[in-house]
């Protein structure tokens, strides 16, 4: 199946933010500039991503969309 990953974050749950978005199979890309870092580990299967950012609270949330 062809999907779309994307990593958002945000401050308050209402705005959402993608730092990081992934189409099919392409590497992982750096979307917008939203003041968060990166940090990224891969391993055969998978990637582990330490994100850090401004402010002292953060949100995260993985929206997974079909290409369908």
């Amino acid at each position: 199946m062809d999907v779309t990953y994307e990593v958002e974050v945000s401050d308050t749950l209402d705005s959402w933010t993608t730092i990081l978005e992934k189409v099919g199979n392409n590497a992982w890309a750096e979307i917008g500039a939203s003041g968060a870092t990166f940090t990224a580990v891969t391993a055969v299967d998978r990637t582990m991503f330490t994100v850090t950012g401004p402010g002292a609270l953060h949100f995260l949330r993985l929206k997974v969309t079909s290409n369908q």
